[in-house]
């Protein structure tokens, strides 16, 4: 399964964390212990754990692993054998169960017994095979820890592999035969991470079996012998094996093998996998030509990177200006300037204050204002156009209105606060009614430093006029006077 987040340009934006500062108090600590002897360690341990049996219980892991394996089996066996359904609001705490199993496998087991610990992971990712028909794993969350156990058992092979040279044993056939399980479509990094464990030629050699499988899974397809999406599987396999070749070749090979002539979405995917293994050209000679308008700015997005690759500043600009033409917003207005000539960006800048009034989209046109530090281009905006503003965009407007506030621009943001509440009563969602109590109470804290509306109707008349044509929604009248009034 190849997953890629895209995201149209001037939409909501992704934002990356960076890793917390280092704890002042963490460091210190380890000095501190770093300094002490063995004897004042093991005297401070043995007291740790003589209260504490989860301490206990991790000395007991740490230096006996084979207590740390028993144990681990039982928790995952208690996981297997569980009948009652999860819900959704439950999965969390069993993902983070089976986070907590993958770690002590990782910590306590796999430096002093890789065989336990690949026998354990192999336990720990086959429980895809019960859990998925017992749980709402809507949010993916239990997918990604059992993804995650499948790089476990990757590098519990490999530490066998290594601690056992001499010994034959076919790793290549156990991965093949451990991915045959893959029902529920989270076993794809035993292949795509393969080559923590495997070596080129066996790689190559996994692939070909995919290949040849694929192949032979066609020909029963036409016969009539198997369903068409097993060739899909097999080939699907192959681009994984692929990905972790790091074989652009491979994996467009792998998307021939059903597909002698791929489409555009498929052109795509090829292009990305060029791109990912740092091909610029090779990208290219696949995402030249049309392409459906529903992947467009993806490809705008390939061909971007292509000539990021290429060093063609030219090309990128020329793209880059199109993607803002398509999507004027903040997010495509600082892509472009950050690789425009110096003096070429004061003239682009006033130019997008101008446009702006223009743009459809009238929340990502007032962003941008504001972000180019014009609060009195993007309150008169928001004045001029407040009717056209997309109460449903909760992220973006939610954001633009505490901008506006912390702008100074009080009715700006009033009248953004309007519109989300407005979309919550028209769209009589009785589960945003707590945000929509909330929204009417910022908007009456706001009327008293507002003397003035500028065209716009005052609190009271707004007010007045939502009772008049939401009277009848009580349960958000309610709602509101539970926020009001909670005891």
């Amino acid at each position: 399964m190849n997953s890629r987040r895209t995201q149209t340009p001037g939409s909501e934006r992704q934002i990356e964390s960076e890793p917390p500062p280092p704890d002042p108090a963490a460091q210190r600590r380890r000095a501190g212990l770093e300094a002490a002897t063995r004897v004042e360690l093991v005297s401070l341990v043995e007291r740790m754990a003589s209260s504490s049996e989860e301490i206990a219980a991790r000395i007991d892991y740490l230096t006996d692993p084979n207590a740390a394996a028993k144990d681990l089996q039982r928790r995952i066996r208690a996981i297997r054998n569980g009948k009652r359904f999860i819900a959704y609001g439950e999965t969390r705490g069993l993902a983070a169960e089976i986070a907590t199993i993958a770690e002590d496998i990782r910590k306590d087991v796999l430096p002093r017994d890789p065989e336990k610990a690949v026998a354990l992971a192999e336990k720990l990712l086959g429980l895809d095979q019960v859990i998925f028909e017992r749980a709402d794993d809507s949010n993916g969350v239990i997918g990604y820890e059992l993804r995650e156990a499948c790089a476990l058992w990757l590098d519990a092979a490999a530490a066998v592999r290594a601690r056992s040279a001499s010994a034959r044993r076919d790793w290549l056939t156990i991965l093949w035969d451990l991915y045959q399980s893959n029902d529920y479509g989270v076993r794809e990094p035993l292949l795509e991470q393969a080559h923590r464990l495997l070596r080129e030629e066996e790689l190559r050699a996994l692939a070909a079996r995919f290949e040849a499988d694929a192949r032979q899974t066609m020909e029963d397809q036409a016969a009539g012998k198997v369903e068409r999406y097993r060739v899909f599987s097999s080939s699907s396999a192959m681009g994984l094996v692929a990905r972790a070749l790091r074989d652009p070749k491979l994996y467009e090979q792998s998307i021939r093998v059903h597909s002698p002539k791929p489409n555009a979405l498929q052109a795509n995917d090829i292009a990305e996998h060029y791109l990912d293994c740092g091909d610029g050209a090779g990208a290219l000679r696949w995402i030249s030509g049309s392409v459906p308008e529903n992947a467009r700015f993806e490809r705008f997005e390939l061909l971007d990177r292509a000539y990021a690759l290429l060093g063609d500043r030219e090309r990128q600009i020329e793209i880059r200006t199109e993607v803002y033409r398509r999507a004027p917003g903040l997010h495509t207005y600082r892509a472009l300037a950050e690789i425009l000539p110096t003096a070429e960006r004061d003239a682009f800048r006033a130019r997008a204050c101008a446009e702006a009034k223009a743009n459809p989209h009238v929340a990502s046109a007032a962003e941008l204002l504001f972000a180019l530090g014009e609060p009195g281009l993007a309150e008169q905006l928001i004045l001029d156009r407040a009717g056209e503003l997309d109460g449903g965009n909760y992220v973006l407007l939610t954001e633009l209105a505490k901008t506006a506030k912390a702008h100074g621009r009080l009715v700006a943001a009033a009248l953004i606060w309007r519109a989300l509440l407005n979309a919550i009563l028209a769209r009589g969602y009785p589960k945003a009614y707590g945000h929509g109590a909330r929204y009417l109470l910022v908007l009456r804290d706001l009327a008293a430093s507002i003397d003035d509306y500028r065209g716009h109707p005052s609190h009271e008349s707004y007010e007045s006029a939502l009772r008049l044509g939401h009277g009848r929604k009580t349960s958000f009248w309610a709602r509101l006077n539970s926020v009001l009034d909670p005891d």
